[in-house]
């Protein structure tokens, strides 16, 4: 974020990252020198299981111990944990390629024109990444992703997608940038396949007292595809030192639901103390509009409670002052 005009991302962009929660940690990966040429392309092979371990060495089941009559046996209701060392899927890799090609100059990665471009500035891209094997089973079906886990998936505007299922992710991506005398636009495009993989772990949970009977449960929920997309303009007032930009994003996380469409409005103030990135004052302002309609997995239906399906409005001001030394 150091280079962004706003002081955070937009929704939709966060809610379609690759690799999702940081759950690839080690990779490698080859790419070209985008100083020396036009066109040019990155691709990578990542495992790794993230920060939380929440694949790794983890106990994945534990079933009740059957009444055997035996002197001094457990009885009915103990419970044995089984599996301590299990490696939950940890062999498939996610595949990430780009290709980027520089129309004119060399724009780089920074929002804003601050160089205050004197010839047009401008790139475009298209990525792809293949994230298979992604375990969104909730605390109903498997005790293996455990809370911090499943609330970075919904910090990220994808807890729709929890208690789906173990998923493989294919996303698509595509961008342009372009600046010139203070004045710059971005925009992105983004659309995401999600093909479940199996709808249960086939791990029993830790508590079985835990299991809520099918009554409580809502139907099998076909959430579709998602996509979305953003834009922003920007323009630099004082060269280097104030800019001020505008941005809006759309996103439809569950193409086979209805009233749950997240809309994003942004306006940005920024001053340079310096006339750099190091030394700046950022504040912005975000209205949020989110859908509060669609079904989820293993969550009943709400069709029929006060205000399904109306928008939640949020607003919300940033203010953020960055140095670098």
């Amino acid at each position: 974020m150091a280079t962004s005009t706003f002081a955070d991302n937009l929704i939709v962009q966060n809610a379609f990252a690759a690799n999702q929660q940081n759950s690839r940690d080690i990779g490698v990966s080859i790419s070209s020198d985008e100083d020396q040429y036009k066109f040019n392309y990155a691709f990578g092979v990542w495992g790794g299981v993230g920060a939380n371990l929440a694949r790794e060495g983890t106990s994945v089941s534990q079933n009740v111990l059957p009444q055997t009559g035996t002197p001094g046996a457990p009885g009915a209701a103990t419970t044995r944990t089984y599996n301590y060392d299990t490696r939950f899927m940890t062999g498939e890799m996610m595949y990430t390629a780009r290709l980027l090609y520089k129309i004119a100059g060399n724009p780089g990665y920074g929002q804003g024109d601050i160089l205050n471009s004197r010839t047009l500035q401008s790139a475009i891209a298209f990525g792809y990444a293949y994230n298979p094997a992604q375990n969104y089973l909730s605390s109903i079906r498997s005790d293996i992703v455990e809370r911090a886990y499943r609330q970075a998936v919904t910090k990220a505007y994808n807890g729709r997608l929890l208690a789906g299922g173990i998923w493989d992710f294919q996303t698509y991506e595509v961008d342009f940038i372009a600046k010139y005398q203070g004045w710059s636009f971005q925009a992105e495009g983004y659309y995401r396949h999600r093909r479940l993989r199996n709808a249960n772990s086939g791990t029993s949970p830790f508590d079985l007292n835990t299991v809520p009977s099918a009554q409580f449960l809502g139907p099998a929920v076909n959430l579709g595809q998602a996509y979305g997309w953003y834009a922003q303009v920007g323009k630099y007032i004082i060269p280097r030192k104030l800019e001020v930009a505008v941005r809006y994003g759309f996103m439809d996380p569950s193409t086979q639901q209805v009233d749950d469409l997240v809309k994003e409005f942004g306006a940005a103030i920024n001053y340079s103390f310096d006339g750099t990135y190091n030394n700046r004052l950022v504040v912005d302002y975000s209205n949020i509009t989110l859908g509060s309609g669609g079904r989820a997995p293993d969550r009943f239906p709400f069709e029929s409670q006060p205000g399904f399906g109306r928008d939640l409005i949020e607003n919300r001001i940033n203010v953020q002052y960055q140095f670098f030394f």
